[in-house]
């Protein structure tokens, strides 16, 4: 099911995965940074979608299934550094 998320109202049973702070922010060391954070459902590991966090390493991503349980990936700028995964993450409800 497609929902376009600004002319329809998001249906009940819905929710957002989002980097805040404190302790949700994609860091590079003690700093914040800008990645690319990539979602994916825990059970079939597929690929659902990717974002680019804010330079303050904020995120979010809109419109999934509270039900749904994920995994996200972030991928830090400096091709140096490791990968960031966060396993076993659910929804939290509109």
């Amino acid at each position: 099911m497609l929902i376009d998320l600004y002319r329809a109202p998001i249906p009940d049973g819905y929710g957002y995965i989002a980097g805040e702070p404190p302790d949700g922010l994609v860091m590079d060391g003690p700093a914040p940074v800008q990645a690319v954070i990539d979602l994916f459902d825990s059970d079939s590991r597929t690929w659902l979608r990717s974002t680019l966090s804010a330079v303050d390493g904020t995120y979010c991503f809109p419109a999934l299934l509270v039900a749904g349980n994920y995994f996200s990936v972030a991928r830090p700028p400096n091709p140096a550094h490791k990968y960031e995964v966060q396993e076993n993450i659910t929804p939290e409800a509109y």
